[in-house]
C-alpha cells in the first residue's frame, strides 16, 4: 500500500515539473517565434509606469513556488541624465492570484539597479517613472503599491540620494541588499549598504512604517566604522564639528506622528575629538537613553528639548581613563538652530586636561578666553545649571588640582583644590590646597609656590566690581609659614589691600618673586647678596592700585620689614660673604637699606656695617665696614674688585694672610659694575705673603700695608722668609710691584723651598748673605732669583767645586714659572745645571748638569749629565750623582736617569785607576746601556729595563779588562752576599793585576740568603785553567759558604802572581782539586771555620829559593783557593833551588787546621815526605818531615840538587845536627814547628 501511494505521488510530481517544464519551454519558443510578445509586454511594462520602457531580453523562470518573468537590461525613462536601469527585473506572480485574474506581481527583485531617489516639496521623486502624468511620485503612493505587491528586493544596487527640500548634500550609497514586506498592514524596510566614499563601513537598518498616513514607527541602526560626523555636519551645518571614527553604532528609536520620543543608543568611539584641533583624543564608550521631557516640548518638526541619561562605561582621555559613571543631562535649544537657551548636568567626575580641547565648540568669545587660560584638573559632583539671560551659570562641584593660566590681568594658578559655589551674583570657595602655584607675570617674573593654602574666600558683584574678601588665609611652603588678609577689588580701576605676617627658615627661595618694574641688576644683587638665614618676624604690607606694585612714584604702600637671623650677605660678587647674626632689611618704597650691628666676614670680625640703596632705581649701593681679622679673606676679595683691572697679576700671583684691621669703603653701581670704587688700608699684625712662583710665604709680616689703584704699598716690614729674618720692601713702579727680601741663612738651614740642590745644601756649612727678588704686575720679570755670594758658607764637594769659608764663589738660582717651571744654577764658572719642574714646581721632568761649564737648558725627560774633568774619584761622586738624580724640589721623587758622556784624564773607581777614561750611559730599548773606553778597560755593561723581583740583573760583554785587586785572607766579609746582582760577565781578554789569563766567564745567581757561583772558569788557548762553583750564605746566624774548584795548569807561576806570591814554584803541569765548606760564623768567611779536602799534584818542576820576608811565599805547594795558608821559610842554605819530578799530596782541612799524611816530594836525588799540620790561624807548623837521600856524594851534592827551603833544611840538618856524612844516612825525620816567619826544626831520635 505505502509502495502505491509512494509511486503515485512521485509519478503525480514528476508530471507536474514535466508540465511546469513545457509551460516554461512553450514561452521561450513563443518568445522567439512571436517577437510582438516581447514588445506588448514591454507596451504594458510602460503603460504601467506610465514612462518609456526598453527590455533587451525577457524569460520565464521559477522562483521557488513563483512563476517568475525575467527581465533582462531594462531601461526606464527618455532622459539619459535621469534615466531608471536595473540589469534585471524578477516579477514573480503567485499561481492563486492569476487564477483569480490578478496580474498584479507578488515580488519583485532588481538587480545591479542604477537608480536616483530625490525628496522636493514632501515628495519622493524616482527617475524615470511618471504617476499621473507627472514626473513626481508622493511617497504614500509608493508605499500603497508596495503594500499590494508584498515584497520588493534590491540587489547590489548603487543608489543616489538628493534631498532637495533640506539642502542636504548628494549622497551616493552601495546596497548589498534592500528588501521591503508587507508584514500585518504594515511595511517593514531591511537594509544592508555602504556608504560611498567609505568603503569599510557598514550599515544595517531596519524600519517599521505604519499606514494610513505613513509614517515611521520605529528605527534600528547597526553601523560599524561610519564617519558619522562627516555625514552629521554635511546634513545639519549648524552641529559642532567632529572627528573620530566609531568603531559601532547601534541605535533603537521609537517614532510618533513623524517626531522620535525615546532612542537608546550604544556607542564606542576612538579618537573622538574637535575637528578643529588636532589632539584631546577620546575613546568613549557606553549607552545614551534619550527622551523628550514632556509633552510641553510639542510634537512634531517643532518639538525641542531633550533629557539624556549616559551610562559611561569606558571613557580614556589624553590624561588616562576615567572611572565609570552616570551623567544626566537636559538641552533647551535656542530660537536658531543648535544655540542654546537652557541647559542642566550633573556629572560625577570631569577631567578638565581631557576636555579643554573641546572648548573650541563654545562660542567664540568664552572659547577663545577659556583656552587661554587652559583649565586642567578635576571636578567631582558637578551640577551646573543656566537660564535664559543668565550670563554666569549655577555651579557647585568639589575640585581638584584645578589649574588655569594667567590671562591679561587675571593670575594663573595651579594645583587649587577645594570646594565652589558661585552663581550670577556671589560665591564662595573653600580652600584646602596643597603644592599651590600661583603665576602673576605682570608683578612677578617667577610663580609663586605654596605647599599649603586654607582659609575661606567670599566674592559678591557690586557697583565698583567684583570684591573678593579673605580675612584669614593660612599659608606655608618654600621655609615660610604665615597668616593674612586679602581684599581685592576687580573692577575698571583694581586695588588690593594685603596684610602678611609670617616666619621663615631661610627667605631666599622667595627672592626670586621681585616686583617686575626692579631693574635686573638690583634683583640680580639681592638673588646673590643674601644667603641662608631665618626671618624670625616678617611682614608685608601692599595698599593700592594693583597694577601699580611697588608703587615706584609713591602712589602706594609697598614695604617689606624682615627680622633676619645667622644670614650672610654678599654684597658685591667680589666680596667675600658678611656673616652675622641678626640684620635688619627694609624695603620702603623706593630705599632699601641693611644695618649690621656685628657680624664676620671670611672670618674677619665686622664691628659695624651698613649697606644703602637710597633709590632702587639708580641701584647704587654704598657699603662702610669697620673689620679686623685675616689680610687673605681681604686680599681675596681685593683681587675680585674693580682693582683687578690694573692688579692682576698682583692677585694672581701674590696671596696675603695674618691678622690685620683695617677700613672697607665700597662704592658699587650694580648697573655698572666696572665702576666699583676701593680704598683699604691694613695694619698686618704677623701676616703671612705667599706667591705662586715660590712655595714658602714670607711670614711674620708686620708693618703697614695700603692697597688701591696703583698696587701695593709698604716699607721696612719685618718678616720671616724661609723661616729666617728678613727686611721686606714693597714699592708699586708703573703697574708693577716690585719684592725685595734680605736675609742671612746657612745653606743647611734653607728650607726645601729655596729651589738651591739639595746635594749643594747639605754640603755647606756656615752662612752667607742672601738676596731674594721677585716682580709682579704687568710687565714684571716673572722669574724669582736667589743671589749668594757664599761668602762664610764652605762647600764639602769633590774637587774641584770645594770652597773654604773664606773664598766667595758665587751662587745665582733662576727660577722661570711658566707652563712648565724651569731653575737655572750656575756656581761660578764650574758648575751649571738646568732643571725644568712640572707646572707645581714639584715633579721634575728634565734635568741637565754640567760639570765644568754652565748647562745648556734641559729640554729632553730625563736626568742627562756631561762634561770633562781632570780627576774623577767615582766613590765619592757615586752619592752626589745619586742625589742629583732626585727632584729639584726637594720632594723625593726620582726622575729618569737620560745619560751621561762625561770625559775624566784620570778616574778612580771601585779601587781601580783607570787613566783616560770615557764613560757614556744610554738607554735603550730594552736595557740601560754602561759604556767604558779607556786604555784598561774596554767593553759594555747592560741593565735590562725589566727586572725580576728582588736583585738586580746585569750582563757584561768587555773586549778587554785588566783587574787590580787586593785578596783578603783574613777574614771577614766585605760584602753582603744577599746583596750582589744578577751577573753574566764574559771577558774576551782577562788580566788579572797585570797577568793575562785568557778568556774569562762569570755566572753569580740570586739565591735564598746569598749568591750562588754557578759558573767562574778561566780558559787558556790550550784548555780550561780554572773551574770554580760555590755558595755564598748569609742570615742571622752568620756567614757560610761552599767552594769547589778545579785547576790545571802550565803557568802556576803566573797565578801565583795574580794573587800577589812570589813565583817561587815552577812546573811543567800543575792540577789542585779542591772542595772547602764554610759553616755559619756571625765574624764572616775565614780559614778558621773552614772545612775541606785539598789534593795537587805538580810534574817537573822545580821549587826555587826565595829570600826570607822578600815576599808573600806559598811554601812547599800552592793552592789557589787557600791562599798565604802553608809557608815555609826555612833559612837559606845554597843559593839554588830543588828540581823535583813529581809534587803531590793532599791536606785535609778542619778547625783551621791542614793536616796531610802524604804530601812528598821526589827528585832525581831526593824524596821528601811530610806529615803533620799546619795551623793556619795560628799560623804555626806541626809536621814530621822525612827526608830519603838519593846520592852518597855527600852535603856539595846536595847542595847543588837542593834549593830553596828544603835547601835550607838540608843544609841545617847536615852541618849543625848530623855527626855522621849525608851520603851515611838512608833517611832522616825532623820536626818541624814554630810560627811561620821563625820556624823551629828538631831531629827526631
Amino acid at each position: 500500500m505505502r509502495r502505491r501511494l509512494w509511486v503515485t505521488g512521485v509519478g503525480f510530481a514528476a508530471t507536474i515539473l514535466i508540465l511546469l517544464g513545457l509551460l516554461v519551454g512553450a514561452f521561450r519558443i513563443g518568445v522567439q517565434l512571436v517577437p510582438e510578445y516581447r514588445a506588448e509586454v514591454q507596451a504594458r511594462v510602460a503603460e504601467v509606469l506610465k514612462s518609456p520602457v526598453d527590455i533587451q531580453g525577457m524569460d520565464l523562470i521559477w522562483r521557488g513556488r513563483y512563476p517568475t518573468l525575467q527581465l533582462n537590461g531594462v531601461e526606464i525613462g527618455d532622459d539619459p541624465q535621469a534615466r531608471l536601469s536595473f540589469d534585471q527585473l524578477n516579477l514573480g506572480f503567485s499561481l492563486f492570484r492569476l487564477a483569480a485574474g490578478d496580474v498584479i506581481p507578488a515580488r519583485i527583485s532588481l538587480v545591479g539597479t542604477r537608480l536616483q531617489l530625490s525628496y522636493e516639496d514632501g515628495r519622493l521623486h524616482l527617475a524615470g517613472v511618471e504617476s499621473d502624468g507627472s514626473t513626481q511620485a508622493a511617497p504614500g503612493d509608493f508605499l500603497e503599491q508596495l503594500r499590494r505587491v508584498g515584497e520588493v528586493q534590491l540587489f547590489d544596487a548603487r543608489v543616489r540620494w538628493i534631498d532637495i527640500d533640506n539642502a542636504r548634500p548628494i549622497r551616493d550609497l552601495q546596497v548589498q541588499r534592500i528588501s521591503a514586506v508587507r508584514r500585518f498592514g504594515r511595511v517593514q524596510v531591511l537594509g544592508d549598504l555602504h556608504l560611498g566614499g567609505q568603503p569599510d563601513t557598514r550599515l544595517e537598518a531596519e524600519l517599521l512604517l505604519d499606514p494610513e498616513p505613513w509614517q515611521l514607527r520605529r528605527v534600528e541602526l547597526d553601523a560599524r566604522n561610519w564617519q558619522i560626523w562627516e555625514d552629521i555636519q554635511a546634513f545639519f551645518p549648524q552641529a559642532p564639528a567632529l572627528a573620530g571614527q566609531p568603531r559601532q553604532l547601534v541605535l533603537d528609536s521609537h517614532w510618533r506622528d513623524g517626531v522620535w520620543q525615546q532612542a537608546s543608543l550604544e556607542f564606542d568611539f576612538v579618537n573622538l575629538r574637535p575637528a578643529a584641533v588636532p589632539r584631546g583624543f577620546i575613546e568613549l564608550a557606553g549607552e545614551l537613553q534619550l527622551s523628550r521631557p514632556g509633552e510641553s516640548y510639542g510634537s512634531g518638526r517643532d518639538a525641542h528639548g531633550v533629557r539624556a541619561s549616559m551610562q559611561l562605561d569606558r571613557v580614556i582621555g589624553p590624561s588616562g581613563r576615567w572611572p565609570q559613571q552616570h551623567v544626566l543631562a537636559e538641552w533647551s535649544p535656542g530660537a536658531s538652530g543648535f544655540s542654546t537657551s537652557r541647559y542642566a548636568l550633573n556629572a560625577q567626575y570631569l577631567r578638565l586636561d581631557d576636555l579643554s580641547p573641546w572648548l573650541t565648540l563654545l562660542p567664540q568669545a568664552v572659547s577663545a578666553h577659556l583656552t587661554a587660560m587652559a583649565p586642567s584638573g578635576e571636578l567631582h559632583d558637578v551640577v551646573l545649571r543656566s537660564s535664559p539671560g543668565e550670563t554666569i551659570p549655577e555651579l557647585t562641584a568639589e575640585f581638584q588640582q584645578l589649574s588655569v593660566r594667567p590671562v591679561d590681568k587675571i593670575p594663573g594658578m595651579y594645583n587649587l583644590s577645594g570646594a565652589v559655589s558661585l552663581g550670577a551674583s556671589g560665591g564662595r570657595v573653600q580652600l584646602t590646597s596643597q603644592d599651590l602655584v600661583v603665576e602673576a607675570p605682570r608683578v612677578f617674573d617667577q610663580p609663586l609656590m605654596l605647599d599649603t593654602l586654607s582659609g575661606t574666600a567670599r566674592w559678591q558683584r557690586g557697583p565698583d566690581g567684583w570684591r573678593i574678601e579673605a580675612p584669614a588665609l593660612h599659608y606655608a611652603g618654600m621655609n615660610m609659614d604665615g597668616v593674612g588678609r586679602l581684599d581685592l577689588l576687580l573692577g575698571e580701576q583694581p586695588r588690593i589691600d594685603l596684610d602678611l605676617n609670617f616666619f621663615c627658615s631661610d627667605p631666599r627661595p622667595w627672592l626670586a618673586y621681585q616686583p617686575t618694574v626692579w631693574h635686573d641688576s638690583l634683583k640680580s644683587w639681592l638673588n646673590r647678596a643674601i644667603g641662608p638665614a631665618q626671618v624670625a618676624a616678617g611682614q608685608v604690607a601692599i595698599r593700592g592700585p594693583l597694577q601699580g606694585i611697588p608703587y615706584p612714584q609713591g602712589e602706594g604702600t609697598f614695604r617689606v620689614d624682615l627680622d633676619l637671623r645667622d644670614t650672610t650677605f654678599n654684597f658685591a660678587p667680589d666680596w667675600p660673604a658678611l656673616d652675622v647674626q641678626s640684620a635688619r632689611l627694609l624695603i620702603d618704597g623706593k630705599q632699601l637699606s641693611v644695618d649690621l650691628a656685628a657680624g664676620g666676614i671670611s672670618n674677619a670680625s665686622v664691628q659695624q656695617a651698613r649697606a644703602i640703596i637710597p633709590d632702587l632705581r639708580d641701584s647704587v649701593l654704598s657699603v662702610d665696614a669697620a673689620v679686623q681679622g685675616d689680610a687673605a679673606d681681604i686680599w681675596a676679595m681685593l683681587g675680585r674688585s674693580g682693582l683687578r683691572k690694573n692688579m692682576r697679576e698682583a692677585f694672581d700671583s701674590l696671596d696675603l694672610s695674618g691678622r690685620t684691621q683695617g677700613q672697607l669703603k665700597l662704592t658699587l653701581p650694580l648697573k655698572d659694575k666696572n665702576a666699583v670704587d676701593y680704598a683699604v688700608d691694613l695694619e698686618l699684625d704677623r701676616a703671612a705673603l705667599w706667591t705662586k712662583y715660590w712655595p714658602d710665604p714670607v711670614q711674620k709680616i708686620s708693618g703697614a700695608l695700603h692697597i688701591d689703584r696703583n698696587g701695593l704699598r709698604g716699607r721696612d716690614i719685618s718678616a720671616v722668609v724661609a723661616g729666617l729674618p728678613a727686611q721686606v720692601n714693597l714699592m708699586p713702579d708703573q703697574g708693577k710691584t716690585r719684592i725685595e727680601a734680605r736675609f742671612s741663612a746657612e745653606p743647611k738651614t734653607l728650607p726645601p723651598s729655596v729651589p738651591v740642590p739639595q746635594w749643594l745644601k747639605a754640603r755647606g756649612a756656615g752662612a752667607s748673605d742672601w738676596r731674594l727678588e721677585m716682580e709682579v704686575g704687568r710687565g714684571a720679570d716673572r722669574a724669582v732669583i736667589v743671589r749668594s755670594p757664599l761668602l762664610g758658607t764652605a762647600l764639602d764637594l769633590p774637587q774641584p767645586f770645594a770652597k773654604s769659608a773664606e773664598q766667595a764663589r758665587p751662587l745665582t738660582v733662576r727660577i722661570e714659572p711658566d707652563e712648565n717651571t724651569r731653575v737655572h744654577v750656575t756656581y761660578g764658572e764650574r758648575l751649571g745645571l738646568d732643571l725644568l719642574l712640572d707646572k707645581q714646581g714639584q715633579g721634575l721632568r728634565a734635568a741637565r748638569l754640567n760639570l765644568g761649564a754652565d748647562a745648556m737648558p734641559a729640554g729632553a725627560p730625563g736626568w742627562w749629565v756631561e762634561g770633562r774633568l781632570a780627576e774623577v774619584n767615582l766613590d765619592q761622586w757615586l752619592p752626589l750623582i745619586q742625589e742629583l738624580t732626585r727632584s729639584a724640589s726637594g720632594s723625593g721623587a726620582t726622575q729618569e736617569f737620560g745619560g751621561l758622556v762625561l770625559r775624566a784624564d784620570t778616574l778612580f773607581a771601585f779601587g781601580q785607576r783607570l787613566p783616560d777614561t770615557r764613560i757614556q750611559v744610554t738607554r735603550e730599548s730594552a736595557a740601560w746601556a754602561i759604556g767604558v773606553a779607556g786604555s784598561r778597560a774596554q767593553g759594555r755593561i747592560e741593565i735590562p729595563h725589566q727586572q725580576p723581583e728582588g736583585r738586580l740583573r746585569l750582563r757584561g760583554d768587555f773586549q778587554r779588562l785588566n783587574w787590580t785587586r787586593e785578596v783578603n785572607l783574613r777574614g771577614g766579609d766585605q760584602i753582603d752576599p744577599n746583596e750582589i746582582p744578577h751577573l753574566n760577565l764574559e771577558v774576551e781578554d782577562f788580566a788579572l793585576n797585570d797577568v793575562a789569563l785568557g778568556r774569562m766567564q762569570l755566572d753569580l745567581e740570586p739565591v735564598g740568603r746569598g749568591t750562588r757561583i754557578t759558573r767562574f772558569i778561566v780558559d787558556s788557548p790550550k784548555r780550561r785553567e780554572l773551574d770554580v762553583s760555590g755558595l755564598w750564605l748569609r742570615d742571622d746566624t752568620g756567614t757560610s759558604g761552599a767552594v769547589e774548584f778545579a785547576m790545571d795548569t802550565e803557568a802556576f807561576a803566573s797565578w801565583l802572581t795574580v794573587f800577589g806570591y812570589e813565583d817561587h814554584l815552577v812546573a811543567r803541569r800543575g792540577r789542585l782539586n779542591g772542595q772547602l765548606n764554610w759553616s755559619p760564623d756571625p765574624q764572616g768567611l775565614s780559614v778558621g771555620n773552614a772545612s775541606g779536602r785539598l789534593d795537587f799534584d805538580f810534574s817537573d818542576g822545580q821549587l826555587l829559593n826565595i829570600e826570607p820576608g822578600a815576599g808573600r811565599v806559598l811554601g812547599l805547594f800552592s793552592i789557589n783557593a787557600l791562599p798565604r795558608r802553608f809557608f815555609l821559610d826555612f833559612s837559606d842554605v845554597v843559593n839554588t833551588g830543588l828540581s823535583f819530578d813529581e809534587l803531590s799530596g793532599g791536606f785535609d782541612i778542619s778547625g783551621g787546621v791542614a793536616t796531610t799524611q802524604n804530601l812528598q816530594l821526589k827528585g832525581t836525588s831526593v824524596r821528601v815526605a811530610v806529615r803533620g799540620d799546619v795551623d793556619l790561624v795560628q799560623r804555626r807548623y806541626d809536621q814530621v818531615v822525612t827526608i830519603y837521600p838519593g846520592v852518597s856524594s855527600g852535603v856539595s851534592l846536595a847542595a847543588t840538587v837542593l834549593g830553596g827551603p828544603v835547601v835550607g833544611l838540608f843544609t841545617l840538618l847536615a852541618q849543625e845536627l848530623l855527626d855522621q856524612p849525608l851520603d851515611q844516612v838512608t833517611q832522616i825525620g825532623y820536626h818541624l814547628g814554630g810560627s811561620w816567619d821563625n820556624p823551629q826544626v828538631s831531629r827526631l831520635q
